[in-house]
């Protein structure tokens, strides 16, 4: 209702991947415990390095960024009177 689609995206874009960079804070913690437990049973260990965790939520964050953006595109593109009609 008055507003450009590139705001329309950048809104819902940030709010979403703000969500999506909580999710990964509270899940990389878990993570990291949930495998260094598990791998404590084996008799060969391999070294967790950060950076596996660290690319991860870069492209968890990535994927979310180019399909919120793409769909937040396409509804900003949408006639608004069009969409009245239809509720």
């Amino acid at each position: 209702m008055g507003a450009d689609p590139l705001r329309i995206t950048v809104l819902v874009t940030r709010d979403f991947l703000l969500l999506v960079g909580v999710g990964a804070l509270i899940a990389i913690p878990l993570a990291w415990y949930g495998v260094a437990r598990w791998l404590e049973n084996f008799a060969f260990r391999t070294v967790m390095e950060p950076v596996i965790f660290v690319v991860a939520a870069v492209v968890i964050l990535l994927i979310a960024a180019i399909t919120v953006s793409f769909r937040a595109v396409r509804a900003a593109q949408v006639d608004p009177v069009r969409a009245l009609r239809h509720e």
